[in-house]
């Protein structure tokens, strides 16, 4: 469990130097919920397994349909230069996914 936590912080890390980049109301909605989750990660107040649940909710509030990191995508005028920032963004959704629900 303190393994997948720890990872969780390096992808919420990676995660907030993105949307900081972006600055869109979006990424700031998102932005708010990733310092959320870092925050109750480095306060280390709970024990692993409620820590866990405490930032599934919040993964959650992250994934809502219209404002959350699934309709998130970087956006450049060049097709490759937008595929190639998209794809950081993409595995980090991907390994958020597959922590939280494998």
């Amino acid at each position: 469990m303190r393994e997948k936590i720890e990872r969780l912080s390096v992808l919420y890390l990676e995660l907030t130097d993105i949307l900081q980049q972006e600055g869109s109301d979006q990424a700031k909605y998102l932005l708010r919920n990733v310092h959320h989750s870092l925050a109750l990660i480095e306060e280390r107040n709970l024990p692993d397994d409620l820590l866990f649940q405490e930032l599934f909710s919040t993964y959650r509030g992250l994934t809502v349909p219209h404002a959350g990191l699934s309709d998130f995508y970087l956006w450049d005028e060049d097709f490759d230069t937008r595929i190639e920032a998209n794809k950081a963004v993409d595995q980090i959704k991907s390994e958020l996914h597959q922590i939280f629900w494998s």
